[in-house]
């Protein structure tokens, strides 16, 4: 049996820099907090070779005081937390103080910075951890870090990573989705010297979504807006016209941090329910907001994830404010069939199937029987009664076309509610309600 030791400083820091440093975006990603966290307002990025050859970082925050430079690049040392009960109120995005030693330790590092109280800056080189050079030097107030040769000393790690071109895109869509949680910073991001991003740091999230996701996008954001004694939500979800094959297009914070969260996901898509079609996903740009003891942000190395402690009361608040910003919004009535205050477990949520193929909608004033489209085993399109008409802002099937009263029909054209009467002609696939306009 082998005997117990104590491993040196270079291991642990290899050890360490395993947990937070990941891939090139991870870097970007604990670089890009940091500078968050200095207050800054305009943060520039820009790598090469998918962030392996370099990453080069520069933001206009308070920077770093000349005396604790060197301590900064030290295991362990933070300014953000102070003892044990701090990390039950977590109030900045960094705070575990591993960020740039992790980094140093499996790269060739240079830091350039200078705090608002020095007259001059300093610039420090650092290679696997350790450093090797500093000096004083002219430089703005804010700091500016260059990684180049990432996992130099740890090929092992180098080969675990996908292509330049996957690393490239993880990294973009790791910057993107942090700018339209940031609206009020500038960033700018550039491949190889080709610009990707550029936002103007102006507060306004659906132009971030433009420039990040396009004008078509940003057009289909409805503004989401809503508080309870727990918690507040507010943000843009996307109408039900606009829907992706997957979830990209989700982005969720909490408390000002970028997190990933199943149980977020799966609320905001239950207040879709009985709107979209199976295997389509809504977009958003959503902000949550709760008391720091109440989340536990603490449970990854890299703080990616998030534990709430009252996870259903959180799942019914969220999808209650997605529900109702839709009905008021697009003013649909596809929620009658099922109540507003009720709710479905995830359990449920696995094993429920749709009504057999059938969806059935209120009588017609003029006949006594329920109109329905039922869908056979083979896809096929039955018709429902000539000439039904439903509103979007109505109750039901309404009155024959014929017999609406031009003025009556005129006030279904609602300005924030786009969408004429429609005609009910069937069901398609047991997914699609088949409608058309006059």
């Amino acid at each position: 049996m082998s005997p117990i030791r104590i491993l040196d400083p270079f291991t642990t820091n290899q050890i360490a820099a395993g947990e937070v440093v990941e891939t090139p975006a991870s870097v970007v990603k604990e670089l890009v907090e940091n500078a968050l966290d200095a207050e800054s307002s305009q943060i520039s990025i820009s790598f090469k070779k998918g962030g392996l050859e370099e990453i080069r970082i520069i933001d206009n925050g308070y920077g770093i005081v000349k005396s604790e430079v060197e301590l900064a690049f030290q295991r362990h040392a933070t300014s953000k937390i102070y003892t044990a009960d701090d990390l039950l109120s977590v109030k900045t995005l960094g705070f575990r103080g591993e960020a740039l030693p992790s980094i140093a330790a499996v790269s060739r590092l240079e830091c350039i910075t200078r705090s608002r109280n020095d007259d001059v800056g300093t610039r420090i080189l650092l290679e696997g951890g350790r450093a090797i050079a500093k000096e004083e030097v002219g430089a703005t107030v804010g700091t500016e870090i260059r990684v180049c040769e990432l996992f130099y000393n740890t090929p092992a790690r180098r080969r675990f990573l996908q292509s330049i071109a996957a690393e490239a895109a993880r990294l973009s869509f790791l910057v993107t989705k942090t700018s339209l949680i940031n609206p009020a910073v500038s960033f700018v991001l550039a491949n190889e010297n080709r610009k990707l991003l550029d936002t103007r740091g102006d507060g306004d999230t659906l132009m971030v979504i433009s420039q990040a996701y396009g004008r078509e996008c940003a057009r289909a954001m409805l503004p989401l807006s809503g508080a309870d004694d727990d918690y507040s939500l507010e943000g843009f979800i996307s109408n039900t016209s606009w829907t992706k094959t997957n979830r990209r297009f989700q982005t969720f914070s909490v408390n000002g941090r970028l997190v990933k969260s199943r149980l977020l996901q799966e609320a905001l898509e239950e207040g879709y329910r009985s709107l979209l079609p199976k295997g389509r996903f809504p977009g958003c740009v959503l902000h949550l907001k709760a008391d720091p003891r109440k989340i536990d942000v603490n449970v990854h190395p890299a703080k990616t994830g998030v534990r709430f402690s009252n996870e259903k009361e959180l799942f019914n608040f969220i999808e209650d404010v997605v529900r109702q910003t839709l009905q008021k919004r697009l003013k649909f009535n596809f929620f009658k069939s099922r109540p507003v205050s009720s709710r479905a477990t995830l359990e449920e949520k696995e094993t429920e199937k749709t009504s057999q193929g059938i969806i059935s909608f209120e009588k017609n004033e003029s006949s006594d029987r329920p109109f329905y489209a039922q869908v056979d085993e083979k896809p096929s399109l039955s018709a429902l009664e000539p000439h039904t008409e439903y509103s979007p802002g109505g109750t039901g099937v309404e009155k024959s076309i014929n017999e609406q009263d031009a003025e009556k029909r005129a006030d279904y054209y609602d300005s924030e509610t786009p969408i004429p009467p429609l005609t009910i002609i069937g069901q398609l696939f047991q997914t699609y309600i088949l409608a058309q306009t006059e």
